[in-house]
């Protein structure tokens, strides 16, 4: 316990209180706060809680907190808050939420969501839901609510947004104002205006647009099918 700071060399294990900062310069276990940061040079497993920032050097174990971040330069693993955003820069696997945003230079899986966005540069499985968007580079399976958009090199599973859903191939369900299927659609389409370059399944909107139908039937009001 400190008033000040409580600051390791090594490894730090056990309990750890500080009004400011918590430091290890390798790993740290245990419980950890802090009234600023909390923060490791090497991996951080167990209940970690500061201020501002958790950041570990390595992989993010565990329940961790941050009145500002949680940033793990390996992957985050466990439960993770953040008042503005819970960063990775390998994989997120849990539940992350985000004030901001949730993001994952690689895979991100379980429950996430935030007040702008959930991103992954890789693949995106489980519930994810952003106020603004939810994007998976890679692709994403499961469950994706954005606000104004969702995308996906392809989406398998349900995706919802007011705005628009794009991705080059679609398996399964997606209710947005603007539907565009870059590829190919497998599924259900529900939106004001849908697009698929080969549907395979059916659109239900305003304007429905199945560019591998023929002649008259490839746009179509209210209703559009290809199960070819």
């Amino acid at each position: 316990l400190a008033g000040i700071g409580v600051v390791s060399n090594g490894d730090m294990q056990w309990l750890s209180v500080s009004g400011l900062g918590t430091v290890a310069n390798r790993s740290m276990r245990g419980v950890n706060l802090a009234g600023l940061g909390v923060v490791a040079n090497g991996d951080m497993q167990g209940i970690n809680f500061s201020g501002l920032g958790t950041v570990a050097d390595g992989t993010l174990w565990g329940l961790s907190l941050g009145g500002l971040a949680v940033v793990g330069n390996g992957s985050v693993r466990g439960i993770s808050a953040a008042g503005l955003a819970v960063v990775s820069n390998g994989d997120v696997t849990g539940v992350a939420l985000g004030g901001l945003a949730v993001v994952g230079n690689g895979a991100v899986r379980g429950i996430s969501a935030a007040g702008l966005a959930v991103v992954a540069n890789g693949r995106l499985t489980g519930l994810a839901v952003g106020g603004l968007a939810v994007v998976g580079d890679e692709g994403l399976v499961g469950v994706a609510i954005g606000g104004v958009h969702v995308e996906g090199r392809w989406i398998h599973g349900l995706a919802i947004s007011p705005i628009r859903t794009r991705t080059w191939e679609m398996r399964g369900v997606s209710i947005a104002g603007y539907n565009r299927m870059k590829g190919d659609q497998f599924g259900l389409a529900i939106g004001l205006y849908n697009y698929a370059k080969r549907l395979h399944g059916v659109q239900l909107g305003l304007i429905n647009n199945a560019r591998n139908n023929k002649g008259l039937l490839r746009v179509l009001p209210i209703i559009n099918v290809h199960l070819h």
